[in-house]
């Protein structure tokens, strides 16, 4: 996920600047590709979120230092989802 989200981010990146040889018809449909592909992702994450509250998040005091590591991980991730 965090490699597609700087991956998804330099696509963004070129299509607000991008170089004189992008035709205006190009950057619209690499702007819906993105959306597209954005979209999918934020689905798979959704769907992970889900597994993960469903039962494979911590349930132990003891576990409660990693659990709020991987939830301020999460919180990134979803962040940077939104952009």
């Amino acid at each position: 996920m965090e490699q597609w989200n700087q991956e998804g981010r330099k696509r963004m990146d070129d299509l607000l600047k991008p170089g004189a040889t992008m035709l205006p018809e190009e950057r619209v449909m690499y702007t819906m590709e993105l959306q597209s592909d954005v979209e999918a992702q934020v689905e798979k994450h959704a769907k992970l979120q889900g597994e993960w509250d469903a039962g494979l998040k911590p349930t132990q005091e003891e576990e409660k230092s990693e659990r709020m590591e991987v939830g301020a991980r999460d919180g990134k991730v979803h962040y940077l989802a939104n952009l």
